[in-house]
């Protein structure tokens, strides 16, 4: 595998070739409101690919520069309601069950995080993905600090 992709994290294990949606990239279409097949994806061009995920990394996700990256897109994204981000000031109930009593994670921390952190956080809690979570914990938080 080449390098790591900016913007990704290591527990995503996705290259610089952007094959695949990496959580910054979801994040970013999810603000843009837009839903994009894998294969819709892949068929962008890199640097559209590139884009996204940097906007994915943002505090707050520029919208404009999202769409203006799918333009061409094919086939073209479903637009759909933009989920809430996650609650930045207390952690999610959800979040606070997935990872269980062994990786304990308080609001103070959960407010220390950036956005894109507690984005993959919940977005891996609410798929119940328990070993990419405890990856991404390991990761975002640190091994131990429980």
């Amino acid at each position: 595998m080449t390098d790591r992709a900016a913007g990704t994290y290591a527990f995503e294990a996705i290259d610089a070739t952007l094959d695949l949606v990496p959580l910054a990239g979801r994040r970013a279409l999810d603000r843009a409101g837009k839903k994009l097949s894998l294969d819709a994806w892949r068929a962008l061009a890199l640097d559209a690919r590139r884009a996204i995920v940097d906007a994915g990394t943002r505090a707050e996700v520029p919208v404009a520069y999202v769409c203006a990256a799918l333009v061409g897109a094919s086939p073209a994204p479903a637009d759909i309601v933009a989920p809430p981000e996650p609650n930045a000031a207390s952690l999610p109930a959800l979040v606070r069950s997935a990872l269980g009593a062994e990786r304990a994670l308080d609001d103070a921390a959960w407010r220390g995080l950036t956005p894109l952190a507690r984005f993959a956080l919940a977005s891996l809690a609410s798929r119940s993905r328990s070993v990419s979570l405890s990856r991404a914990y390991d990761e975002l938080i640190g091994a131990g600090t429980a």
